[in-house]
């Protein structure tokens, strides 16, 4: 994937979802920046008798952008209000909806791919193979790829 094209799909995703508004790329957040870390799984459908991809993604937030998501997802103008549960459920809207259109990237337009429900994790410990990462008005938020996986179908011998 391209860094440009993996930013430019999250301003596209940012801008559509009424989320914060994006002001250009950034580096990946280290992980004494990120308050809350969103993992999903993938896998892709109907490969056939191709190898199948799958592996895991995360989506990481810095300081204060769980809230603001959480707040423009339910039209607050008080971030007083939003719960931990709220913060957690817009986060995990915005990771489906950013692996749904970054994962094509990766892999490519025909592909497809069904994810796993989005859960907190840690921060990732190991590399990630793909990241792009936006600054918005409130915050940073980045989208990376930590593992990749090609899983070899089993064929029957006769």
């Amino acid at each position: 994937m391209r860094y440009s094209d993996g930013v430019a799909t999250i301003v596209g995703i940012m801008e559509g979802l009424c989320y914060p508004t994006p002001v250009g790329p950034a580096s990946l957040i280290t992980e004494s920046h990120a308050e809350m870390t969103i993992m999903l799984s993938y896998q892709e459908m109907g490969a056939g008798a191709a190898p199948c991809q799958r592996g895991t993604v995360c989506l990481i937030l810095s300081h204060g952008l769980p809230t603001t998501l959480g707040a423009n997802l339910r039209g607050y103008s008080d971030q007083g209000r939003v719960t931990l549960e709220l913060a957690t459920d817009a986060a995990y809207e915005l990771a489906n909806v950013m692996t749904g259109n970054l994962l094509p990237l990766v892999y490519g337009k025909e592909r497809e791919f069904q994810l796993s429900s989005p859960r907190r994790c840690p921060y990732p410990s190991h590399p990630t193979l793909d990241a792009c990462s936006l600054t918005t008005e409130e915050a940073v938020l980045s989208w990376a790829h930590v593992e990749k996986l090609e899983k070899v179908e089993k064929v029957e011998k006769a």
